[in-house]
């Protein structure tokens, strides 16, 4: 159960307003003794009052601790002045304003409880001191009065008192709501269920909803500490309340009976209507009769929270459990966003690796295969040409087991964060790129390089190179190209990359961007990709003539740094 946490209101502030009323009151009460010309000059009880105020007063502002006793010791004090006070001063004694101080004061301090037992020790005293003056309280008419004055003022006081303790309890449990969100839709529909059940104070809470992109429906409930989560056909409970209450939250002492009275809070106050209020299956099921429900409506997860078996129901409740509803909208909302959300990540990363391998391992292997290929047609009539091909194809291997490694490094879970590799090295990729291409495919390829006065990370360092990897060769091995020439520096805080092969070009002819080749479903794929993952530009010229491919990448997004 969600209890007001015993520091609020905090200790010291507490104890500091109770003094400063408790001065107030002595120092009033010492005017009035000035003023009235029936009373002598000075009242001991009154001006002993109003020192103890002065000292409490100035204790309690001072830096210190509080012992357990303090308050029951003070309170006691207080106690004593009222009943010294209802003893002195006979008829027109102003007991009263003592008397409901102290109850304040014990009601504060300890609620409900405190209210009525300082009432309590007020009159019991007083009986006490009145029979030790001789006074007999059975046959008294002033003291029978006075107690019952005295209880009217206690019962009003604890009522109050406890309005605001429940008051304080939902508005502390609205506000310890967790805010780190459970990355398990089941610990999210525990808590709700659980803070629903405190805040409210229901036996039993239910939980009815439907899951995004899901026809089953989902049951959720709490009773005994324990929740119960099933799952139920498609259709089930439909509706889950009568229809003119869908859209409501409302409450209803008895949902069986068709005639019942339906409490109503509906566009900002409160209205009544009767009739049936719940599913019967629903209701048969859950053996529901005292209920009250609000609706839940996210923009993901739509359903309805009960709260069952409350032996009272107020109808302000309605409200409270209306900002509960919103609550529980938000958490669920939230873990099933944050479900999409991994899922969209992981397709993602699904799609970076098969590009990934697509352009480096895939390329490198095919080219070895065609390697393989010649060197089977040259065996018996070249030997020298055959090692050359050996060569060439364990080297590629080579190249191959260099690049999986890499790619399995980047794959670990905690990568090295900021990790940065100079330009130099992706000037050394490129550069071994331009030798295997032209010993592979005798394609003279011009490679031009100038961003020697930048840092790139190592991650884009990566993509740069398989951009430009998948270019040269689509003009190798697809385009027939004579040659290739093959650029990247900077223009206006933009990585710039062109290809330009003298091939034959793609099939279809003309000058596209990123968005109209997507648009018309042509293009290099995996190219396109890459150059949308990283919010770059691609413009694309083809002709009988050749290609001309424009790459173009943000450096403030993609995160290079210039020294």
């Amino acid at each position: 159960m969600n209890r007001v946490h015993p520091d609020y209101p905090p200790r010291g502030r507490l104890e500091r307003a109770i003094a400063s009323a408790r001065l107030v009151l002595a120092f009033g009460a010492a005017v009035a003794v000035w003023l009235d010309p029936a009373s002598p000059p000075s009242n001991p009880l009154v001006s002993a009052y109003l020192l103890v105020g002065v000292v409490v007063l100035g204790l309690v502002w001072t830096p210190m601790r509080f012992a357990r006793t303090w308050s029951l010791t003070v309170h006691a004090v207080d106690l004593a002045v009222v009943a010294l006070v209802m003893f002195a001063d006979g008829p027109t004694s102003p007991f009263f304003i003592y008397f409901t101080f102290a109850v304040v004061a014990g009601a504060l301090r300890w609620n409900l409880s405190g209210a009525l037992w300082t009432a309590a020790a007020a009159l019991a005293m007083y009986a006490a001191i009145s029979s030790a003056a001789g006074r007999n309280p059975v046959v008294d008419d002033l003291f029978i009065i006075r107690c019952v004055l005295l209880t009217v003022i206690a019962a009003m006081v604890g009522y109050l008192t406890a309005y605001h303790a429940r008051v304080q309890r939902e508005v502390l449990g609205l506000a310890a709501w967790p805010h780190r969100m459970p990355r398990d839709a089941r610990d999210v529909v525990a808590e709700v269920l659980e803070r629903a059940t405190d805040i409210l104070s229901a036996p039993r809470v239910l939980l009815v909803w439907q899951e995004p992109d899901e026809d089953h429906v989902n049951l959720a409930w709490r009773a005994g500490g324990h929740v119960e989560w099933v799952h139920e056909a498609p259709g089930t409970y439909i509706p889950i309340v009568a229809e003119t209450l869908e859209r409501e939250s409302f409450q209803a002492l008895n949902a069986a009976d068709p005639g019942a009275r339906i409490q109503l809070w509906s566009r900002g106050r409160f209205r009544e209507k009767r009739g049936a209020s719940v599913n019967q299956a629903l209701r048969d099921r859950f053996s529901i009769r005292s209920v009250q429900s609000c609706r839940i409506d996210g923009d993901i997860v739509h359903g309805r929270l009960f709260w069952l078996d409350q032996r009272t129901m107020r109808l302000d409740d309605l409200v409270v459990g209306e900002l509960i509803a919103l609550l529980a909208a938000a958490r669920l909302d939230a873990v099933y966003f944050l479900a999409r959300a991994r899922d969209s990540a992981s397709l993602r990363e699904r799609l970076r690796v098969a590009r990934d391998l697509h352009d480096s391992t895939l390329q490198r292997l095919a080219a070895s295969g065609l390697q393989l290929a010649v060197a089977r047609r040259l065996v018996g009539r070249d030997p020298d040409g055959i090692e050359r091909r050996l060569a060439d194809i364990q080297t590629q291997f080579e190249s191959v087991e260099i690049d999986m490694r890499s790619f399995i490094r980047r794959l670990r879970p905690f990568p090295t964060v900021g990790a940065m590799r100079p330009a130099e090295g992706l000037e050394e990729r490129c550069e071994a790129l331009q030798r295997r291409v032209e010993a592979q495919w005798a394609l003279p390829v011009d490679m031009r390089l100038a961003v020697a006065d930048r840092t790139i990370p190592e991650d884009l360092s990566e993509q740069v190179f398989l951009i430009v990897q998948e270019g040269v060769l689509n003009a190798a091995r697809h385009a027939h190209a004579s040659n290739v020439r093959v650029s990247i520096g900077t223009v206006n805080e933009h990585l710039h990359i062109e290809i330009v092969d003298d091939g034959r070009g793609f099939p279809f002819s003309g000058s596209y961007d990123l968005t109209t080749l997507n648009a018309l479903e042509r293009g290099p794929l995996t190219l396109k990709e890459r150059v949308a993952e990283l919010h770059g530009g691609l413009q694309l010229d083809s002709s009988q003539t050749g290609v001309r491919l424009v790459v173009t990448l943000p450096l403030t997004q993609v995160g290079i740094v210039t020294p």
